[in-house]
């Protein structure tokens, strides 16, 4: 969940955001390399980095007398690089009133951007600021402009060399993630043409087999307890991975028992109720279901993205940001993981296909049913209108998915799927 202010949901707000802005920048670099189609491409994918101007704002969402004086640092480089002196200046400036690594960072960027040091001096703030900072674009490009205002051919070039390394690291990267897209959607549509008629995979009844009043009921009941639960494990328990790990079982279980209970009253099951159970020599079927649900949400959201963007709308960076996934050991990356690729689109797609879209069905057309369940998800995730936007598109297709095979196996695997694939990308850009 990501509730309020984005930025009031991080722990290390200024510390994720260097990474990016970090990342962002060597994959500026990049880009010198790839040709010009593939650079269109990026940029209809949304995977082109930030400009400078995109950069500096970021840091301006930090209150000028909160922002520490590392983050400083960052907006200088930015605003030197741009050639915004005049600024950089006042900042640096106020920078020098300080005591400790302030002061410290006033003179390095003074050196770099205001006074040109002298050799000596060039060379001792160059090794200060590689001892100090961590090896990224920021630290580099600082100490490239320090040696190029004294003209040390050598330390610019170490410093150039790494940001090219870096570089192209990230292209490759951004290759292999795009290439990876690229397989999901060819093999989808091999797969669809295979279906052809998109045979059903159980006999999930829709509508459902309860009156409209005891689906809200249920719904409600699992939401709250999907919500609250884990909220209080946080509290009353320390954050630790085990914890995380079955942070979403816990909340999960209860609506499961409430189906189940609810529907053995009746003589019903909750396998044949969600289609759950499926046939023989079905596996194979669910599976092409699954990766066509991914597809079709996949290429949807992409359209979204390149829609909103036209009209001005995009996302905030903080919206939705895998903090934990950045900062935290392996073991909660393991536990994050299970948690957003089996809990939740086991126990979500339970609680918003399998039952609120159903009831909605009592009185709504599908399509009108898929929506606004969908709409009730995208909100209970509390993003921004660009992933908002996404979100709903996708919950939609999964209901329909649910419509059509009569059965939320598929749903679940598209769901599983695309956030192992959020998970992953962010993974490799960001932490690795």
């Amino acid at each position: 969940m990501s509730w309020g202010s984005p930025l009031a949901n991080l722990e290390h707000g200024e510390e994720s955001l260097e990474r990016l802005v970090s990342r962002e920048m060597d994959l500026r670099q990049s880009f010198e390399h790839a040709a010009r189609w593939e650079r269109r491409l990026y940029e209809l994918t949304g995977s082109d980095p930030e400009s400078f101007d995109d950069a500096i704002a970021r840091y301006d969402e930090f209150d000028e007398d909160q922002r520490s004086a590392r983050g400083d640092l960052d907006l200088v480089v930015l605003l030197g690089e741009a050639g915004l002196l005049e600024r950089a200046a006042g900042i640096i400036e106020a920078l020098d009133g300080t005591e400790g690594e302030g002061a410290q960072y006033a003179r390095w960027l003074e050196a770099a951007y205001l006074d040109a040091p002298s050799s000596e001096e060039a060379t001792t703030i160059a090794e200060e600021i590689r001892r100090e900072l961590p090896a990224d674009w920021f630290t580099d490009t600082l100490v490239r402009r320090v040696a190029s205002r004294v003209d040390d051919q050598p330390l610019q070039t170490q410093a150039e060399a790494a940001i090219e390394a870096r570089a192209r690291s990230m292209l490759t990267r951004v290759r292999a993630l795009t290439a990876l897209g690229a397989a999901v959607l060819a093999l989808s549509v091999v797969v669809a043409l295979r279906l052809r008629t998109f045979p059903r995979l159980a006999d999930a009844p829709l509508p459902p087999p309860w009156r409209g009043a005891d689906g809200v009921g249920l719904f409600f009941r699992a939401a709250f307890a999907y919500l609250l639960i884990p909220a209080l494990v946080v509290l009353l328990l320390p954050r630790m991975p085990p914890v995380t790990a079955v942070m979403g079982l816990v909340g999960g279980l209860p609506t499961l028992w409430w189906a189940r209970r609810y529907l053995h009253a009746r003589g019903l099951t909750v396998r044949d109720t969600f289609g759950l159970r499926l046939g023989p020599g079905r596996v194979a079927r669910l599976l092409g279901w699954g990766l066509v649900l991914l597809a079709v949400s996949m290429a949807g959201e992409s359209l979204i993205y390149l829609g909103l963007s036209a009209l001005g709308v995009s996302s905030h960076w903080a919206d939705g940001f895998l903090e934990e996934f950045l900062w935290g050991p392996p073991t909660a990356v393991i536990a994050g993981t299970l948690d957003g690729v089996v809990w939740a689109p086991i126990f979500e797609e339970l609680a918003f296909r399998g039952l609120l879209f159903p009831t909605l069905r009592l009185r709504l057309p599908a399509w009108l049913a898929a929506l606004l369940s969908a709409a009730i998800f995208a909100f209970a995730h509390g993003y921004g209108v660009q992933g908002f936007a996404a979100v709903t598109w996708s919950g939609m297709v999964w209901a329909l998915g649910y419509q059509r095979t009569r059965s939320l196996l598929p749903g679940m695997l598209a769901h599983a799927g695309s956030n192992l694939l959020a998970t992953g990308s962010f993974l490799v850009l960001l932490r690795f």
